[in-house]
């Protein structure tokens, strides 16, 4: 995830107009919140659990996580 990790930041300065992001699986919902965490977007990690059909609605765009 890494490597791909720069591409995931520009992608999402692109896309204004997001209204829920989907992390399919653990390993992106991590990642994902590393980089609102880096931005300052959020404080922690921790607050955000993973599991199938979890709804984060309180951040911006909301957050769906899925399985893969």
């Amino acid at each position: 995830m890494r490597a791909c990790r720069r591409f995931v930041e520009r992608e999402l300065q692109l896309m204004s107009q997001i209204r829920v992001i989907v992390v399919l699986g653990g390993i992106a919902l991590q990642t994902y919140l590393s980089v609102l965490k880096d931005r300052g977007e959020i404080a922690s990690r921790a607050a955000y659990r993973f599991g199938h059909n979890v709804l984060h609605s309180n951040l911006r765009p909301a957050l769906l996580c899925s399985y893969h």
